[in-house]
């Protein structure tokens, strides 16, 4: 939690007191729950930034007419990040709390051998978050790059389907928010 006293530099003097109340640490691509007092003008907002970044900028925000408290999501990249009340007018920060957001372990492992065009089945851990997926790709290609996927909602173990050149390949492990691998395990798809 901040106080709008505490925070100087960020709210000037003729500015209103404002408040926010979050959790000292979330994991990454999670929803957390924040809680603030403030001037709650139509266009005002809660964010979470780093640190650095100026008053109108943000890695995710959600406007106060979502309610008291109100849900933020994490960004998928670990770190020191800021929840901010962000008056609209002016886009000045009344006032911020520090918060960390945390890595998440995860995996990603298949079955037995794998043919051209086979059916891989892929065990997983992770954080589970919506959107996230289980991939199939070249080792060095961007973490969005994918020759095959299969969304997690689908169960644990998932079905892929190989591709069809024989080759040395990754199963990864991709968290949706920020398309971050979480996880990579070699395979080899067998002609």
């Amino acid at each position: 939690a901040g106080a709008a006293g505490s925070q100087a530099p960020a709210a000037a003097a003729s500015d209103p007191a404002a408040e926010v109340s979050a959790p000292e640490a979330a994991d990454v691509a999670s929803r957390f729950e924040v809680t603030w007092s403030g001037p709650g003008a139509a266009d005002d907002f809660i964010a979470l930034a780093r640190p650095s970044q100026p008053p109108g900028a943000y890695v995710s925000m959600t406007r106060l007419r979502e309610g008291n408290p109100l849900k933020l999501w994490a960004p998928g990249e670990p770190g020191a990040y800021e929840v901010r009340y962000i008056l609209a007018r002016g886009a000045r920060v009344l006032v911020r709390a520090p918060i960390t957001i945390r890595d998440v372990p995860a995996s990603v492992e298949a079955a037995g051998p794998v043919r051209v065009a086979g059916w891989i089945e892929a065990t997983w851990t992770g954080p589970a978050a919506d959107g996230d997926y289980v991939s199939i790709a070249r080792p060095g290609q961007a973490p969005g790059a994918s020759l095959g996927l299969a969304r997690l909602k689908d169960g644990n173990p998932v079905r892929l389907r190989a591709p069809s050149d024989a080759g040395d390949y990754e199963l990864r492990y991709v968290l949706a928010r920020g398309t971050r691998v979480l996880a990579r395990a070699p395979i080899a798809i067998e002609a």
